[in-house]
């Protein structure tokens, strides 16, 4: 084999190589990007859930709101009927 094809078929090799681990990096890149989307994808439910639950927390204290102030004011009505 001469230099030159010695010289080239070293160069092939490095670009295979160079091609290789490339290509291993994005499988990389990918997988971490499945694995945030998936992450976010959670939080995103979580946060959801959690304000659902915080709006049937409020609903409910304006409901409680709502009967203690009907309570106080059938007492007061009655107060003033004795």
């Amino acid at each position: 084999m001469s230099t030159e094809e010695s010289s080239a078929q070293e160069e092939r090799n490095k670009s295979e190589r160079n091609l290789t681990m490339a290509q291993h990096e994005i499988k990389e890149i990918q997988r971490k990007l499945d694995v945030e989307i998936e992450q976010r994808q959670k939080a995103e439910a979580q946060l959801n859930e959690v304000e659902n639950r915080l709006q049937a927390e409020v609903s409910a204290r304006q409901t409680a709101l709502g009967n203690s102030q009907q309570s106080v004011e059938k007492v007061q009505q009655l107060e003033k009927q004795v």
